[in-house]
Order: C-alpha cells, then structure tokens, then sequence
C-alpha cells in the first residue's frame, strides 16, 4: 500500500498538526498558522511533510491521508512575484485537461500555495477549507 509519508521522509518535520506550522514558518520564511495546514474538517489527516523544491527553492510538501488510496498534497513557497498571481484568485489547468478538477493554485498573502489530490471532490473540500474567500 501506498504511504504518503515516504514521499517526504528526506528531512525531519513533526510528526504532528501542532508542531508542524512553526516548522513550515521556518523552512518558508513565512507566517504559517494551523488553519492554514490543517484539513482535519475535509476528512484528511496530516500525513508527513518535508522540503522540497518543486515547485520552487524554500518549498513545504505537506501530504494528507483520507480514505484509504485517498491523498492531497500542499505545496507551500514564498510568492516571488514570478507568477503574477492576483491575491484570493483561483488558478487551475485549462478546463478540457485532465487535471482541471485536481489541480489548483492561489495566491495567500505573501504565500503561494498548490493544491493537488487524486479526486476532484477532495481538493474541492480541501480548497474550500484552506482558502474559503478565494474565487
């Protein structure tokens, strides 16, 4: 079976929710809370984190476990301006690709965040917990 912490076993991160901001906060350089990491109210549980840096130098991979064969991924980076993301907008994969529905990107504050899962319903629900006003 898959774990989705192997993804991310290259570096040491808590192994918990409660430890987990401050680490992200650090490895960022950004101001991270737990709501903005925790996924609990969409039915995941954090799984592991670690660096990495796709999808850029200073990035977070945070992984979440759901049902079983049921993950999302979290990517956290300091927004660079590179993207020219408009803050609390929405970005996704042109509607005829096959990662439209499971793919999502947005601006939040300082930070830039990509969201994919495996179930369009999971990184909807997730969205909507970790960007509630984002359009």
């Amino acid at each position: 079976s898959f774990d989705p912490a192997e993804l991310v076993s290259h570096d040491t991160f808590p192994d918990t929710m409660d430890r987990l901001p401050g680490r992200v906060s650090e490895t960022t350089g950004l101001d991270i809370s737990r709501d903005e990491l925790d996924l609990a109210a969409a039915g995941f549980t954090y799984a592991g984190a670690g660096r990495c840096e796709l999808p850029g130098e200073g990035s977070v991979h945070v992984v979440y476990a759901g049902q079983p064969g049921r993950g999302l991924s979290l990517w956290i980076r300091a927004a660079d301006g590179e993207l020219n993301l408009a803050p609390g907008e929405l970005y996704t994969p042109p509607a005829t690709s096959p990662e439209a529905d499971r793919f999502v990107v947005w601006r939040d504050g300082d930070a830039v965040k990509y969201l994919v899962g495996d179930h369009a319903a999971d990184v909807a629900a997730a969205r909507a917990a970790l960007a509630p006003n984002a359009i």
